[in-house]
């Protein structure tokens, strides 16, 4: 009898509740295309720095969406895990803006040379400056 009052202690523990359940089933669909793609792109034995600008778009689409979501959000673990979102498109555009560089230069001649990728992952007015040129695709003009 002793040991099944301490399996029944032990099993309420480990009970969830609904809204536990909800911030964990949030929280995996939060980080769901991070894991995908650093698994992915970990395990390929290929070439892959051709999707560089692609992942990050996604990715910062992906957090922009549930921020969206999220915005007008009171209960407090939502408000949480929206700050500790804003704080990941943070870092998330910290690493981004390691691509505007020499280094950036490779990853857009690598995007460009893809087969799969070339110049329209450059299409759009997001990779437009003010005076209208596109900075990866003008690296490789003379």
């Amino acid at each position: 009898r002793r040991s099944s009052d301490l399996g029944e202690r032990i099993s309420d523990q480990f009970f969830l509740s609904i809204e536990e359940r909800q911030q964990i089933k949030y929280l995996i669909d939060i980080l769901a295309p991070f894991a995908l793609y650093t698994n992915g792109l970990g395990k390929t034995k290929g070439i892959t720095v051709q999707y560089v600008f692609k992942v990050y778009n996604e990715l910062f689409d992906h957090i922009d969406i549930h921020l969206i979501k999220l915005r007008k959000k009171r209960v407090p673990w939502k408000v949480a895990m929206r700050q500790g979102l804003e704080k990941a498109k943070e870092k998330l555009a910290k690493y981004y803006g390691e691509t505007d560089s020499k280094l950036g230069e490779v990853y857009s001649i690598a995007t460009i040379l893809s087969p799969d990728q070339k110049l329209v992952t450059f299409e759009g007015d997001a990779w437009k400056t003010e005076d209208g040129s596109t900075p990866f695709v003008s690296c490789l003009l003379p």
